[in-house]
């Protein structure tokens, strides 16, 4: 079922985030004044021709890449294919107002290999704070390939931050001291260059968010783990914050200070 009529028709409160896993790191954000964002939406089928047995998608896709919705920008942390999707990226493409968000790598994919206009897709770094509408982003760091970049979302005095695929490292906390996160969306896959359940716990010492929500799971049999047991872990360590299991296609209202309504 595609989640595209929620997404278009629920209204948002003010000062409240709704927010719609995608699967694996992907994210569907609308705020009060109705603008939706993506964050990396890997909405086809593209990788499960590499290997069948293994990665072959265990969570189908929640909405169509060419259901029209109005997308108001793509913020796309790497270029690898479970992040930058090249046949989601094209379909979503398709509607003139969309405008897309990258590194030099993900830039250099999407104008020069997939050939959106030039116009259309928006190069940013390390320290590039911009705007989509009422959000206000901000660059941040992030250690793994394909020119990896965190995103940092401040929209109506709520502040979210997506690590993307990362390691653990040490100036993450520097993210923590800039910013006050209600939200933390971190991944705890472990694998080919990501945070185990063990990093992203610390992760969680080093950015101080209220809330932790843990991603990168649960979409291929071989690069998984348990949220659940992030979820336990984390209590034990951080009982006085919140850890929020989301699962794709579900709605999620966030409201001042982290809480979730």
């Amino acid at each position: 079922m595609s989640i595209k009529p929620a997404l278009e028709d629920t209204p948002i409160e003010p000062d409240t985030i709704g927010i719609w896993p995608l699967g694996q790191s992907g994210y569907a954000l609308k705020n009060a004044y109705g603008e939706i964002i993506f964050i990396d939406p890997y909405l086809t089928e593209i990788i499960s021709p590499l290997n069948y047995v293994m990665h072959t998608r265990l969570i189908p896709p929640v909405i169509e890449a060419d259901s029209g919705l109005d997308v108001r920008a793509v913020l796309l942390t790497h270029d690898h294919l479970d992040h930058l999707d090249p046949n989601s990226v094209v379909m979503l493409a398709e509607p003139p107002e969309t405008q897309f968000y990258g590194s030099s790598e993900v830039f250099d994919k999407l104008v020069h290999t997939l050939d959106i206009p030039e116009l259309r897709v928006n190069l940013v770094a390390v320290g590039t704070d911009f705007e989509v509408g009422h959000y206000r982003v901000h660059a941040v760091k992030a250690v793994h390939g394909g020119g990896a970049l965190g995103y940092v979302l401040e929209i109506d005095g709520l502040t979210l931050y997506f690590s993307g695929d990362t390691v653990l490292f040490y100036s993450m906390r520097e993210i923590g001291a800039r910013f006050s996160i209600d939200v933390a969306f971190l991944c705890i896959n472990g694998q080919a260059g990501n945070m185990d359940i063990l990093g992203a716990l610390h992760a969680v010492k080093l950015v101080s968010p209220k809330v932790v929500v843990p991603n990168h799971y649960d979409m291929y049999a071989d690069n998984t783990d348990s949220p659940e047991r992030f979820a336990y872990l984390f209590q034990q360590r951080y009982p006085e914050r919140t850890c929020l299991i989301l699962r794709a296609g579900q709605l999620h209202v966030v409201g001042s200070t982290g809480r979730i309504l």
